[in-house]
């Protein structure tokens, strides 16, 4: 039995942060194979938890008794990196919230990233939680081979 990590991918993300997705593959031979999958919601750390136990007993296995695989274990324990940090159970967004400070005005907490709203910031909606706040929303159906959907954006200041 042989066992390496590979980086699927790796995503430049604004802040000087990187979102990489990797997984643990086992390989014993060419039979069945099976893939764990894993932090999909970053807030069940559950799934998290039982690939590092499976990762700590193949590699116990691989070390004592190395022909004992006969097929490939493929583990994904962090589908989901960025809610996994975060403790989210989707991908965090990047929200932040404003307070009026009075005398100073409204000063922005951006909590996901826990920064300070600035002039780089860009209010899309407001709301009173993330569901009355969405700046989009629909869908589309359909292939990559169809017609692209028409998508129009305005942007005006509210008065």
């Amino acid at each position: 039995m042989q066992s390496h990590l590979e980086t699927l991918f790796t995503l430049e993300l604004p802040y000087r942060e990187q979102l990489t997705l990797q997984r643990r593959v086992f390989e014993g031979g060419d039979r069945p194979r099976v893939a764990v999958v894993s932090g999909i919601h970053g807030d069940e750390l559950e799934g998290l938890y039982v690939s590092h136990r499976l990762a700590q007993w193949l590699e116990e296995l691989e070390q004592e008794d190395p022909g004992a695989l006969l097929g490939r274990v493929e583990l994904y324990p962090a589908m989901n990196p960025l809610g996994l940090d975060t403790l989210e159970r989707f991908v965090p967004t990047h929200d932040w919230a404003e307070v009026l400070n009075p005398g100073a005005g409204w000063r922005g907490f951006d909590a996901t990233h826990n920064l300070l709203a600035d002039a780089t910031y860009i209010r899309v909606a407001v709301g009173r939680d993330h569901h009355d706040a969405a700046p989009q929303r629909g869908s589309f159906k359909g292939d990559q081979e169809g017609e692209a959907p028409e998508v129009v954006l305005r942007v005006s200041r509210q008065q």
